[in-house]
């Protein structure tokens, strides 16, 4: 169950369940089992970075579990992921 532990944040090629996504974006991270995925271009620290933001936002108190169990629900329920370009816009 993805909602139980703390996610370790380490930037990873696409898995094959990102296929898809694969002609535009080359790696991500998983948080909670909600992708980050980002181009090529953008430096592993700054994905990292979005990472601990986005689990510091589903965990707040930092115990290593979600907080809000309806919120985590809702992202998967509507395979919410989050993109990051090189250059915004």
């Amino acid at each position: 169950d993805c909602s139980r532990v703390a996610p370790e944040i380490e930037a990873s090629p696409l898995p094959d369940e990102l296929n898809a996504y694969r002609k535009y974006f080359k790696k991500y991270v998983s948080i909670f089992g909600i992708p980050i995925i980002a181009e090529g271009g953008v430096q592993d620290w700054k994905l990292e970075h979005a990472g601990h933001v986005m689990a510091q936002y589903l965990d707040y108190d930092g115990d290593g579990k979600v907080n809000n169990e309806e919120v985590l629900n809702k992202i998967h329920r509507t395979r919410g992921l989050i993109l990051m370009f090189v250059h915004p816009g």
